[in-house]
């Protein structure tokens, strides 16, 4: 039981039997973008990965994945073993203050004894041995009539590498119109540089070839997941964006993809705009996969000094993650 960095990994020989997140690459990726360390825990032949957030003295932490053994992911009373050892590990490190919220690609389906967390899931549709008329049907009919209706009236979507700044326009007009943050251009072309097989963005197109939709997704043998996407107001084809969906998860499963995530929903949420999300991504006919956000303090008196100085240097502002809007 320890925490390491790639070089003293006993456990991951063979990136292939993990998902993106693990990779010398994404780590790579994290260190251009960020400037932050990717660590590991390992636990006899379980993994997780980790960044290493703040400075020196108010250094955080943040997983990037659930953890794995080989290709599968370990759940149950295992996972929650798991999650109290990592915990219990970095505490006696004396290193890092906190474990903060992960990315929703990261959620767990189990929590540590010893957390603040809320309920989180995600809609996974399998893709394996499935006919583009078997993924079809699974959507909700009306998101079925949908897809045909796009097709029919010309709808045609382009999945490729060399869209990403017509991607970015859409998903960043997005973002402005409904006053939310969004990640820079750079951001979305150094993921495509450090992970070229792994990432791809998908538009829609109506009859007159202008694109009123767009998504980005990063992909592995595992999974696909859709991270970013946006569309244009006011479009007259009606479910374009369904149909990007659709088209693909057709391509995905081409590629032996195993498995299309739609990356996160809130469970319960009282927000109107959140559960308008559930509904949505419900529709495509994925199996929902429940489980947690959660974040631990590991040394408390810095976590208060370090909230404290937040909060001055903030002016009062406090920044709320999905488990505060939650809680």
């Amino acid at each position: 039981m320890r925490i390491t960095n790639s070089e003293g990994l006993t456990n991951l020989n063979n990136f292939s039997f993990f998902p993106f997140p693990f990779s010398k690459a994404y780590a790579e990726f994290i260190k251009h973008q960020f400037g932050n360390e990717v660590l590991y825990f390992e636990k006899n032949e379980i993994v997780v990965p980790l960044e290493v957030t703040g400075r020196t003295f108010f250094q955080q932490i943040k997983l990037l994945a659930p953890p794995y053994r080989n290709h599968k992911e370990i759940e149950a009373k295992e996972l929650q073993s798991f999650l109290n050892d990592l915990q219990l590990a970095l505490k006696k490190s004396g290193d890092f203050m906190r474990i903060i919220q992960p990315h929703p690609m990261a959620f767990t389906s189990e929590k540590p004894s010893d957390s603040s967390n809320c309920q989180f899931g995600t809609y996974i549709t399998k893709l394996h041995n499935k006919s583009d008329d078997d993924l079809l049907n699974e959507f909700d009919p009306k998101y079925k009539k949908a897809v045909q209706h796009s097709i029919k009236n010309g709808g045609t979507v382009i999945i490729s590498k060399n869209s990403i700044n017509e991607f970015y326009r859409i998903y960043q007009n997005t973002c402005k119109r409904a006053n939310i943050y969004y990640d820079s251009l750079n951001y979305f072309e150094n993921i495509i540089s450090y992970l070229p097989n792994n990432a791809i963005t998908a538009l829609i197109n109506d009859a007159e070839g202008i694109t009123i939709g767009a998504a980005f997704f990063i992909f592995d043998e595992h999974a696909c997941y859709c991270t970013h996407a946006g569309s244009v107001p006011g479009s007259k084809l009606y479910g374009g964006m369904k149909q990007l969906h659709f088209e693909v998860m057709k391509w995905m499963r081409d590629k032996n993809v195993k498995h299309y995530d739609l990356t996160g929903v809130r469970i319960n949420s009282s927000n109107e705009t959140l559960q308008g999300i559930f509904k949505f991504k419900k529709g495509f006919g994925g199996e929902l996969k429940q489980g947690y956000l959660w974040k631990a303090d590991l040394i408390k008196w810095k976590c208060f000094l370090y909230d404290v100085l937040l909060f001055i240097k903030s002016k009062g502002k406090k920044h709320k993650d999905i488990i505060d809007q939650e809680l």
